[in-house]
């Protein structure tokens, strides 16, 4: 909202943002439960918001602050890439355990209306996750249980 009260729609005519997904992955289950799964991607993105004024701006850094995005006069003009390479390593529950093992080593790039390449705000560069669980079965009869999960 401006001083005056009014609203500006200067962005009111923006178009969607266009993005292109490349995935080849490649899936094994070496043994009754267990899985292993590599995937590499590529993300292609264009037709994004940047300023209209020279700027390294990006809407594909929103969200990173949490704060609202009050910037104006924006062009479709702007673009972006993703890709990484991704490892699954999955235990499914059975024999009253189950475990996931995730890493993944990415890059998230965008190009403002400076035309200069830039990380986002969302480039950690790589991430990775273990997940275990295990169940015991409780009572006479063994009806109940109990699970403890770590992450």
């Amino acid at each position: 909202m401006q001083a005056n009260g009014t609203y500006d729609l200067s962005n009111k005519n923006l178009d969607f943002t266009r993005s292109q997904h490349f995935v080849l992955g490649y899936d094994v289950l070496p043994a009754k439960d267990w899985r292993v799964k590599v995937e590499t991607y590529y993300q292609l993105l264009s037709n994004v918001p940047v300023t209209n004024y020279s700027s390294s701006f990006s809407m594909l850094n929103s969200g990173a602050s949490f704060n609202p995005n009050e910037q104006g006069y924006l062009q479709n003009n702007g673009s972006g890439t993703n890709y990484g390479l991704e490892l699954t390593i999955e235990k499914f529950f059975s024999k009253g355990y189950y475990g996931l093992l995730t890493g993944t080593v990415y890059e998230s790039k965008y190009k403002g209306s400076n035309s200069v390449e830039h990380n986002t705000a969302f480039n950690g560069k790589y991430v990775y996750n273990a997940l275990v669980g295990k169940e015991f079965k409780l009572g006479k009869e063994k009806r109940n249980s109990f699970t403890i999960d770590v992450k």
